[in-house]
């Protein structure tokens, strides 16, 4: 049986692209910036933790959280993966202090993914931000590419979902077609948010 000639669409452009991207490729400039964001979404999620909105989302994480390895800011309790990425992405839009990339607020998932799951598999700091850097690439161009529509930059869920897919792969090694099938899975997701 022959096999297959593998096809090449964007998906596979985008996962061949992040997995061939690596730290020695980023200019300083770009590293300097993926710090700030950094900072930026900590004191976010440090001041979204002080509001009434993230007071009652602190209380609600905190009954019904998994303990786990990843450390939850900004009380340090250790919780799930899962909780740890949905409390600091909450806690960073709690006060919409998070950072607005062109067409879209990406610093929650951007952030917060690469940051547990970092913590998680005990990936360097390098790696964690050479996955901040490829997720906010990709969820940063998806959003201008779909600069249209009912969200305006907010609660547009492929963006994050897009974002997570790219951090996790990139911290994980997966090469393009494992990436590609991560985005694929990600943007086969609903395009609102489900309360």
């Amino acid at each position: 049986m022959a096999k297959a000639d593998k096809i090449e669409t964007q998906i596979t452009r985008v996962g061949e692209w992040v997995a061939g991207l690596r730290y020695e490729d980023l200019p300083a400039s770009i590293i300097t910036l993926a710090k700030l964001q950094i900072l930026n979404i900590l004191g976010g999620i440090c001041a979204g933790a002080r509001s009434t909105a993230g007071i009652r989302i602190g209380r609600a994480v905190s009954r019904t959280a998994s303990p786990g390895p990843c450390t939850a800011l900004p009380h340090g309790e250790h919780v799930s993966i899962l909780d740890a990425i949905y409390l600091h992405a909450a806690l960073a839009n709690a006060l919409e202090l998070d950072d607005l990339v062109y067409m879209g607020h990406v610093g929650q998932s951007t952030v917060s993914v690469p940051v547990a799951l970092a913590e998680m598999l005990g990936a360097d700091a390098k790696s964690m931000l050479l996955a901040q850097v490829a997720a906010v690439e990709v969820s940063g161009r998806m959003g201008a590419y779909f600069a249209t529509g009912p969200q305006q930059g907010h609660m547009r869920a492929y963006l994050h979902r897009t974002a997570g897919a790219v951090a996790a792969a990139k911290i994980m090694g997966l090469d393009g077609n494992r990436t590609a099938l991560a985005l694929a899975i990600a943007l086969s997701m609903p395009e609102f948010p489900l309360y």
